[in-house]
């Protein structure tokens, strides 16, 4: 599952009667809906032992409904900020702004995913164990029993 999947989940949770978008529709978005796209660079901060720290930026912009288009942004906004918090068990939300533009009907949602990774070792692995071993019967005997004599 991508990072924008888990997005659009915890967006259908919050609010399952709003469309969620991905990518740009030639014909426009069908609102009320969600748009979620990154929202520039990505930020790698190197650590011990093969870890790392990434930043990734997302965005979510929220087209309300034509009518009562200011109330729906207010109700929107609170709601996105009581409820869009963490992506469950994956990451929290981190440095989240939201911004509302009445002249374009807009609510957009900035926010970071901080993402500590290690990278994956692909060294060759022991695949399998050859065992010699010289067994006794009568040791076997007295430990597969009871262990009384």
């Amino acid at each position: 599952m991508t990072i924008i999947e888990r997005i659009a989940d915890e967006l259908a949770r919050i609010s399952p009667e709003t469309t969620i978008y991905t990518e740009n529709q030639p014909n426009g978005f069908d609102e009320p809906c969600f748009f979620i796209s990154r929202a520039g660079n990505a930020v790698l901060k190197p650590e011990l032992f093969d870890y790392e720290t990434r930043k990734i930026p997302f965005q979510i912009v929220y087209f309300p409904p034509e009518k009562n288009a200011n109330e729906a942004l207010d109700e929107m906004e609170a709601l996105l900020m009581d409820n869009l918090t963490v992506l469950p068990d994956f990451a929290y939300l981190r440095n989240r702004e939201f911004s509302v533009d009445t002249s374009e009907h807009t609510l957009t949602c900035d926010f970071d995913l901080v993402l500590r990774m290690y990278k994956p070792d692909s060294s060759l692995k022991q695949r399998s164990l050859d065992l010699n071993a010289r067994t006794n019967a009568r040791t076997n005997a007295r430990t597969k029993g009871n262990n009384r004599e």
